[in-house]
């Protein structure tokens, strides 16, 4: 397998997947216990549909 074979299985795998799950958890839950979904879990609500895009 080529270098740039590997990065894009990881890239597909490991990044998008990932990417999609946040986007997910974010856009789905309204309550957290971890300390740091505690601190961004309300800027990410307040935030425009273009801005939660960006984010």
């Amino acid at each position: 397998m080529k270098p740039h074979e590997l990065v894009k299985i990881l890239n597909k795998h490991f990044i998008e997947g990932n990417l999609e799950l946040y986007k997910k958890l974010l856009n789905t839950t309204t309550e957290a216990t971890n300390p740091v979904w505690r601190e961004i879990l309300p800027i990410y609500i307040d935030l425009s549909k273009e801005e939660k895009e960006v984010f």
